[in-house]
């Protein structure tokens, strides 16, 4: 008689149990490192960009400054946001609240979305006050940076100067900007493309309009260093020029188009060419003197 082995019974492990519970906690670890070190490299950024600012005379503020976005973006929120743009003619410009995004993953991209209503006031104390349903913007970076494409929307816009009763609006607004490309190094030329539609003008009466106007501006770069009239001397010196490949309006059967190049002369006077074609506004432009 043959006795039968005893079963023999296997310990199973329990690693792999806890491995994947493990591994999670580690990732969320490793994320929010992450997160706090992208968060704090933008909160510096975001300083290197006021002060290199306020080297051109444009001095930003806020009265607060949250950060928050976590676990895959960075935003930085601005609250009593305030803009002073000194020169010869100071200006200031302040906002409840806008708000900067980031992902993490793309942080050469900034997204941009500011709270109505704006307030814009001058220096004799005139103050134009901007409503809107919708502002937002992105601003793409340079390896150095510096911004090289903007882009804004905004919607149901409407301004009202406080001292006269010159409001205008208009339901939909869009602006494109960019550095003009090169092959090598970083161009000092902007490119742009500005869109209006359903636009009122209180000093142009009548219905609503369409409008449209693209070309670039060259050494546009140069006028933005400074601000005012060295603005305006620098990037004369610079051999600086508004070139106007397309600028179009439309009201009905009312049509205008203008084309050409304008630099300044010695005296900051409009100098160059512009090509003007325009259907059924024989009226505006006698009012204008055109």
């Amino acid at each position: 008689m043959t006795r039968s082995a005893a079963p023999v019974f296997k310990t199973s492990s329990r690693i792999g149990l806890y491995a994947m519970p493990l591994l999670l906690v580690l990732l969320a670890i490793a994320v929010s490192i992450w997160w706090l070190i992208a968060s704090n490299m933008a909160a510096k950024e975001f300083d290197r960009i006021r002060s290199a600012e306020a080297t051109r005379g444009r001095l930003w503020s806020c009265g607060e400054i949250a950060m928050g976005g976590f676990p895959f973006r960075i935003e930085a929120e601005c609250r009593q946001a305030k803009l002073m743009v000194l020169g010869d003619h100071p200006t200031t410009i302040t906002a409840n609240r806008y708000v900067v995004v980031s992902q993490i993953y793309q942080p050469s991209l900034l997204l941009l979305e500011i709270d109505a209503p704006l307030s814009v006031t001058g220096a004799n104390g005139s103050a134009t006050t901007v409503n809107w349903s919708l502002f937002r913007a992105s601003v793409h970076l340079e390896s150095s940076l510096e911004a090289d494409r903007i882009s804004l929307e905004a919607n149901d816009v409407i301004m009202k100067p406080s001292a006269q009763n010159e409001a205008a609006q208009f339901a939909h607004f869009e602006a494109h900007f960019r550095k003009r490309p090169v092959e090598t190094g970083s161009s000092s030329d902007i490119e742009f493309s500005v869109d209006l539609s359903k636009a009122l003008l209180a000093s142009l009466g009548g219905a609503a309009f369409d409008g449209h106007v693209s070309g670039r501006v060259d050494q546009g770069v140069v006028f933005l260093e400074q601000m005012g009239p060295p603005a305006l001397e620098n990037w004369r010196k610079a051999e600086g020029k508004l070139v106007i490949d397309q600028l179009t309006m439309k009201r009905g059967d009312q049509h205008l188009s203008v084309s050409g190049v304008v630099t300044l002369d010695e005296q900051r006077r409009p100098s160059g060419k512009v090509d003007l074609a325009a259907t059924g506004l024989r009226d505006l432009l006698k009012q204008t003197d055109m």
